[in-house]
């Protein structure tokens, strides 16, 4: 791996969101799909799990990558981390500016939401006992994309410009539900407003 981590210490979580239970062939079906795309040991699936939800939201279930390591942890954590989000708060390179695109990418991926009747906005989720929200805005702010007023856990994104921007960044590509509904809305967007 790029990161010098054998592929062997990783451990993978499914989580599977249905109304229903979650049986032996939907467990079989997710553990086939993800030790093949991660290229690992069908051993190193620890659990599928249910989430709870009315509709069942992805085929093979979301993935949840860890490495089972308190040393590596805390390297990563305490070491790598911090120096990455200060890098990419004020991005100088192109490289940097690459890795903010990617950070963003894995942050609308997990905690990102699009509307499914009307493009009129997109919503960032956060933690708000972290400074997750401060974050968030300074990282937008980089990319030129404004925020609206947060209510609750949801700080929300809206306006040509700002829709305009996170298509540009290609935002939702790492989750092909969202990125389906977000591209869908922005050409009705399009037509109506006559967007670039």
């Amino acid at each position: 791996m790029m990161l010098g981590i054998d592929k062997n210490v990783l451990k993978c979580q499914i989580i599977y969101t249905t109304n229903t239970n979650v049986n032996q062939e939907i467990i079989n079906r997710c553990a086939n799909y993800w030790s093949k795309v991660l290229d690992i040991n069908k051993n190193q699936i620890v659990s599928v799990t249910k989430s709870s939800g009315k509709i069942e939201s992805l085929l093979y279930g979301s993935c949840r990558l860890y490495i089972d390591n308190s040393s590596l942890s805390e390297v990563l954590l305490y070491g790598s981390l911090p120096k990455l989000i200060e890098m990419i708060k004020n991005p100088k390179t192109q490289d940097e500016i690459k890795m903010l695109h990617s950070f963003l990418r894995g942050l609308f991926a997990a905690e990102g939401y699009v509307p499914s009747k009307r493009l009129d906005r997109v919503t960032l989720s956060f933690d708000q006992n972290s400074q997750e929200l401060g974050l968030y805005k300074i990282l937008l702010s980089n990319m030129g994309i404004s925020t609206g007023k947060s209510r609750k856990c949801e700080v929300p994104i809206y306006g040509n410009q700002n829709l305009k921007r996170l298509k540009e960044i290609n935002v939702f590509s790492w989750y092909k539900s969202k990125q389906n509904r977000f591209i869908k809305g922005y050409k009705k967007l399009k037509l109506i407003n006559k967007l670039v």
